[in-house]
């Protein structure tokens, strides 16, 4: 009796098993072809920055709701706050850029079809974004953006105090084959009696 009890409790450990295993695996796909469009082209963003070291990932056990994070190259899940600063900075620009993309293919590409106007490619502006990162992290994302705006006619226009992000825009453009235009306030009578700090 002990023996069929053991044999039948065995049975239903291994059914439960393998119910839980199936319910998993439909979750994951279901989570795969639900993915928005705007989270597939952040997720593709995300890895070019990076250059394939870094994925993104919705944790969904965030306590209040689903939240961004990244796994590693072995696989570790990393929330926000346990990134390093360049690469949480890397994670957000991917998906801000991925999301104006999205909205503004979704809303704007409709209406400008609608009147027989071609496709408005709004400018990016980006406002000391990459200061945390390194130089190698800097001009990952650098190279991205260029593409971007090669590729879709738009330009990106970034803010900055510092004359180090000036000199690393200007490298990410020769090394990528692009031109870019630096504007100092006080060079052209905008601004003239700014301070150092904001030219």
């Amino acid at each position: 009796a002990a023996t069929e009890d053991l044999t039948a409790h065995r049975a239903e450990a291994l059914r439960l098993g393998a119910a839980r295993f199936l319910l998993e695996r439909v979750e994951a796909e279901h989570r795969a072809e639900a993915r928005p469009p705007e989270l597939e082209r952040a997720a593709a963003l995300f890895e070019r920055f990076t250059r394939g070291a870094f994925t993104l990932h919705v944790d969904e056990t965030a306590p209040t709701q689903a939240a961004l994070a990244a796994a590693d190259a072995n696989g570790r899940r990393l929330t926000l706050d346990q990134l390093s600063s360049g690469t949480r900075a890397q994670l957000l620009i991917a998906s801000r850029l991925a999301f104006a993309l999205e909205a503004e293919a979704r809303d704007g590409s409709r209406a400008r079809a609608a009147s027989g106007a071609p496709p408005l490619g709004l400018p990016f502006v980006l406002d000391e974004a990459l200061t945390t990162s390194d130089p190698e992290r800097f001009a990952a994302v650098a190279a991205a953006l260029l593409d971007v705006a090669a590729f879709e006619g738009r330009q990106v226009i970034y803010l900055s105090a510092r004359q180090d992000d000036a000199d690393l825009w200007r490298q990410a453009a020769a090394a990528h084959g692009s031109s870019i235009g630096v504007v100092q306030l006080g060079s052209h009578g905008v601004g003239s009696a700014a301070s150092p700090a904001a030219s």
